[in-house]
C-alpha cells in the first residue's frame, strides 16, 4: 500500500510545481528506490492528460560508470539526450538513493570530466526553462540512506520531508498556492 503522502506529493508536483497540461511530454528521472513516487507521478500525469515516460536508474550504476568507464565514455553524450531536451515539456528528478556515499571512492576528476561533457546539455535545458519552453522540478524522496544521513529513522525522515512539502495540509496544492501568493506580495 502506498503512503498517502506519496500520492499527495505527486499531486502537488503535477498540478502545482509542473502544472502539467494535456499533451505535455513529461520525463520522470529517478532511482529504482523512488519507485512509489515514480508510479504516482506517472498516474497523475496520465490523469492530467500528459504523456509521461520514465528514465529509471539502479543504485550503483553511477559508481560503475565512473570506476570502469574510459575517458571517452565519460565524455560521451548521446545525440538522443539533446533531442530529448528539445522535445520534453516538463521534467522531474527524484533525489533518493540506497547509498548516498557510493561515489566517495571515485576520483573527483573523473566525475568532473563527465559533468563538463554535459555542460552544453545542461545549458540548453536552463535556456529552454528561461524561455518558458521547459518546466522542471527536483524533489527529495525519503529513503533509508537519506534518513541515515540525517541521523533519523526512516519514519522521522519521511515525516520531515513530507511536512516540508506541506503534505500534512488539508489541500497541499492550495497551501503552496498560498505560499506563492505571499511570496509575490513580499516581492
Amino acid at each position: 500500500m502506498v503512503d498517502p503522502r506519496v500520492t499527495r506529493l505527486a499531486q502537488v508536483l503535477v498540478r502545482y510545481s509542473l502544472q502539467l497540461r494535456p499533451g505535455d511530454l513529461f520525463r520522470i528521472n529517478g532511482n529504482a528506490v523512488t519507485a512509489p513516487l515514480v508510479q504516482e507521478l506517472y498516474r497523475e500525469a496520465l490523469v492530467a492528460g500528459a504523456h509521461p515516460f520514465t528514465n529509471i536508474t539502479l543504485s550503483g550504476l553511477d559508481e560503475l560508470f565512473y570506476r570502469y568507464g574510459s575517458d571517452e565514455q565519460l565524455g560521451y553524450v548521446a545525440d538522443l539526450k539533446y533531442q530529448e531536451i528539445e522535445q520534453i515539456d516538463a521534467t522531474i528528478t527524484l533525489l533518493g538513493d540506497e547509498n548516498t556515499r557510493s561515489l566517495s571512492g571515485i576520483d573527483p576528476q573523473r566525475i568532473t570530466l563527465a559533468h563538463n561533457a554535459r555542460r552544453d546539455l545542461q545549458a540548453r535545458m536552463i535556456q529552454r526553462a528561461a524561455e518558458g519552453g521547459l518546466r522542471w522540478c527536483v524533489t527529495q524522496f525519503p529513503t533509508q540512506a537519506g534518513a541515515q544521513d540525517a541521523d533519523m529513522s526512516l519514519m522521522e525522515y519521511a515525516d520531515f520531508v513530507y511536512g516540508a512539502g506541506l503534505l500534512d495540509q488539508a489541500d497541499p496544492v492550495a497551501a503552496w498556492e498560498s505560499v506563492c501568493a505571499e511570496q509575490q506580495r513580499l516581492i
